[in-house]
């Protein structure tokens, strides 16, 4: 059995890319299937074969992988990147061949709709395949086919080529002229019969967006930045003038702030924001129009709340010594050993008859402050009582149980009513 400590920079990453851990496994298949040729299309489905299909439309899902099959609909191999309720067909050449809607409907089926067609397509990234059905073809009923993931110069590729063909809103130039040049239109009465994207909750992609506004607070145009489950506000010269922190109930951003409550209906690909409060002259929703920012500016508001925010445990030391007294203080915390099952399965090595092949723990902590009391207390003893998830698998090497336990263990946090804030989950111990 290997047991191993992720070092901190990886701790780090993972978080904030809790899905690319998932997808990393995944890429290295598609060596086996790295000629087009070798990719089979609308073959029978043979069902005794177990497939685990991807059953949620998380959009987390979709930063990190797009697909790559032959769909048999006359353009060859193609790449489908999902975009929120969107999809798009790139072809070898990264061109967009078409592009469409698309919906979760349940039961593992993701309905796609592209002009007059129907696609019901379900979707299995561990064992690279995907059933579809349409009356397109000439088969009726599911067929499978073989899909890869897209490399990162494909994924790469395939965005510039969507960037191309989508209209965009002009380039903000670098510094203050992003606020100069924007034309922030705002508190407009809202066009009921236009269709409007709107986030759909708080989803993991929006975690760190940032956005150009006219809130109509006062301050002018300003910069907000989303994190987790709080935001900042940044005027022109890059200063934070107010923070507060959000939650999102039914596609309604909550944000509050002191004693101002705001409610924002939020659309990242219509630029667009809903906005009702009592802070407002006006009753209900007003239409608010934003601007996404340029890379530069991006950075500058960044490093504004980093300098906010000074780090209270810097100075921490990150060692192999120091992290390897982490992970032995979480795998021996009394209540941790007294309730868990993971490491008690992982010596019967059996799970419901099955062999277990493949374990991962995930813990939440805010190891910066856990490493920061190490470091100041050689002597210390115990770490602060923290929520776990744990997942296994009769694969070898299966690296989705890591992805699995990060989401068992957000699960336990937000049971416990725990902050996002108060600390990550992390993948602390792997076993294969």
């Amino acid at each position: 059995m290997l047991k191993s400590f992720v070092n901190i920079t990886f701790m780090r990453l993972l978080v904030n890319y809790l899905f690319l851990v998932f997808f990393l496994g995944l890429l290295l298949l598609n060596k086996a299937y790295s000629n087009e040729t070798s990719l089979k299309s609308a073959y029978k489905i043979n069902k005794k074969e177990k497939v685990e299909y991807v059953k949620t439309n998380d959009t987390a899902y979709w930063q990190f992988m797009q697909l790559k099959l032959n769909d048999l609909r006359g353009d060859g191999t193609v790449y489908y990147l999902f975009d929120v309720d969107r999809y798009y067909r790139v072809n070898s050449n990264f061109e967009v061949v078409s592009k469409g809607t698309y919906k979760y409907k349940g039961d593992a089926i993701f309905e796609l709709r592209d002009n007059e067609n129907v696609f019901s397509m379900k979707i299995s990234l561990s064992s690279q395949i995907a059933d579809i059905k349409s009356k397109f073809y000439e088969y009726k009923g599911y067929r499978r086919y073989q899909l890869v993931l897209a490399d990162t110069d494909e994924q790469e590729n395939i965005r510039s080529a969507i960037k191309k063909h989508e209209p965009t809103y002009a380039k903000l130039k670098t510094g203050q002229s992003d606020i100069k040049d924007a034309d922030l239109k705002s508190a407009l009465d809202i066009d009921k019969k236009k269709e409007i994207r709107y986030v759909p909750g708080n989803e993991q992609y929006f975690w760190g967006y940032t956005l150009l506004i006219d809130d109509l607070r006062g301050n002018g145009p300003v910069y907000y930045k989303f994190q987790i489950d709080e935001y900042h506000r940044l005027d022109k010269n890059f200063n934070v003038i107010s923070r507060g922190t959000y939650k999102v109930d039914k596609g309604i951003f909550h944000l509050k702030e002191d004693k101002l409550n705001f409610e924002w209906k939020i659309s990242v690909l219509d630029k667009i924001v809903d906005i009702k409060s009592k802070f407002y002259d006006y009753k209900n929703f007003k239409r608010y129009h934003f601007k996404e920012l340029s890379k530069k500016n991006i950075k500058l508001v960044q490093q504004s709340i980093l300098d906010y925010s000074k780090n209270p445990y810097a100075g921490y030391d990150d060692s192999d010594e120091n992290l390897d007294r982490l992970y032995k203080l979480i795998m021996e915390n009394k209540k941790f050993v007294k309730k868990n099952k993971y490491i008690k399965y992982s010596k019967k090595g059996i799970f419901n008859g099955k062999k277990i092949k493949s374990m991962a723990l995930a813990v939440f902590i805010d190891y910066e402050k856990e490493l920061s009391k190490l470091t100041k207390d050689v002597y210390l003893k115990e770490v602060e009582p923290f929520p776990w998830g744990w997942d296994h698998s009769s694969k070898e090497s299966d690296e989705n149980v890591k992805f699995k336990a990060i989401q068992v263990c957000y699960k336990d946090v937000k049971k416990k009513k725990l902050s996002l804030r108060d600390g990550e989950c992390i993948v602390v111990d792997f076993r294969s």
